[in-house]
């Protein structure tokens, strides 16, 4: 290493002792003296994503993979909240000035949606979509508009104080 200018980075650095599982307890614990410095065995070492245990089991290596599988597998839920936040709050954003559009300018709207379900279940443009809107429980571009309103309409009954009271001092 010092003829090529390399230099030991020993946080980095791992090896591994291999054997069987029966004979494991033969192999020595102590580290390795590489140019002064120590390093330690590991029981699991990683190269090109590959996870290499004593035993030579791939038992790490099954697990990881595995793993990494099921996380792919919540992409839906991801995919779902990415749409959520960023096309769903776009169109709903002062919502409430479309009231009274024609129905073609509100259709170009609920094709976005249309468009974001059939993207979320990867379905084909001439797939049906209702069942998709309704498991998403996702309202169509009227519907969130006169939901919009009844919320306005809600906020501002309760806002409003029923009776005058005045105080005297």
């Amino acid at each position: 290493m010092s003829a090529n200018r390399l230099q030991l980075n020993v946080a980095k650095t791992e090896f591994l002792r291999c054997s069987s599982r029966q004979r494991m307890h033969q192999l020595p614990a102590s580290p390795v003296i590489i140019g002064g410095n120590s390093v330690h065995p590991a029981s699991v070492v990683r190269d090109l994503r590959v996870w290499i245990d004593r035993c030579l089991s791939m038992s790490t290596h099954v697990t990881k993979v595995v793993a990494g599988c099921f996380a792919v597998l919540v992409i839906r839920e991801s995919l779902i909240g990415l749409v959520v936040s960023l096309v769903l709050t776009r169109l709903d954003y002062c919502n409430a000035v479309l009231a009274g559009l024609p129905a073609y300018q509100l259709d170009r709207l609920q094709f976005a949606i249309k468009a974001a379900a059939r993207m979320i279940y990867r379905a084909s443009q001439y797939d049906h979509v209702s069942s998709l809107l309704q498991e998403l429980r996702w309202l169509r571009v009227l519907e969130r508009i006169e939901f919009k309103f009844c919320g306005l309409c809600t906020r501002v009954q309760v806002d409003r104080p029923t009776s005058l009271t005045v105080f005297n001092e």
